[in-house]
């Protein structure tokens, strides 16, 4: 009888914990968002707060001591296509296109060859720490990558202020003629792993509906493969400001 009820106990036990896991995967629904008109689209996390060039959210404005209009410029002049912020503020995710006559040379970084992109990712780790109004970035670690039709440069790191640490990951991918960068950063002392795993999922959504074939010279891009690269870095890690005054409107509210 106590062995019985003993395997009893085991088995509530497992489906208990089948169950947890299972609502703390569906926590996080995604919505399909296009990134390039009839060709890329993505899959966003549906209840954050979402921010576009265009629109600001209405929830969103509640909480931070920006304007809907400075918001909108900031977008805009950032190439942010998309700017999400989870409702309890503690994460941040960004998707910047750019579509310009850099991006349209390097065309597609499938066609590249991956020890130069290799070569790439560790000129940008071994610039070390950048400060730039008062905000220090640097990027620790990389990995190139595959994931459904692209290749991504994967980079992370950290950025620091007066206000604290944060973590951050990125892809960074180009194809068909454009750059596409999807960022996420997380609170120091947040949980890494399960904000990782969102933008890995972004990212696997990803949905490129034709890659095309690269119409120019591979050595050609090579040449400015690295001003090219260091430059879309850049734009990728000074995106994640608009956080910093949406806690500060947050803890005055507390």
């Amino acid at each position: 009888m106590k062995k019985a009820s003993l395997i009893l106990i085991l088995l509530c036990f497992f489906v208990t914990v089948q169950f947890t896991f299972a609502d703390t995967d569906s926590e996080t629904k995604f919505k399909n968002y296009p990134l390039v008109k009839d060709s890329i689209t993505v899959d966003l996390p549906e209840s954050w707060f979402l921010n576009t060039p265009d629109n600001i959210d209405d929830k969103f404005l509640e909480v931070t001591e920006n304007s809907s209009m400075r918001l909108k410029n900031y977008l805009s002049n950032k190439y942010i296509k998309y700017n999400l912020v989870s409702k309890d503020l503690s994460r941040e995710i960004d998707v910047i296109v750019i579509h310009n006559s850099r991006s349209k040379l390097l065309f597609n970084f499938n066609s590249l060859d991956e020890k130069k992109l290799k070569k790439e990712a560790k000129l940008i780790i071994d610039q070390g720490k950048k400060t730039d109004d008062n905000i220090t970035t640097s990027y620790d670690s990389y990995e190139i990558k595959s994931i459904g039709k692209c290749k991504y440069m994967i980079l992370n790191g950290q950025i620091s202020n007066k206000d604290g640490k944060y973590s951050f990951q990125q892809y960074t991918t180009m194809v068909n003629g454009y750059c596409l960068t999807f960022s996420i950063r997380i609170n120091h002392g947040d949980d890494v792993a399960s904000s990782e795993q969102i933008l890995s999922e972004v990212v696997q959504s990803v949905n490129v509906s034709k890659v095309l074939a690269t119409n120019y010279k591979k050595n050609i891009a090579s040449q400015v493969l690295p001003a090219v690269l260091l430059a879309l870095a850049i734009v990728a890690y000074i995106t994640f400001l608009i956080i910093h005054y949406v806690r500060k409107k947050h803890r005055l509210k507390k």
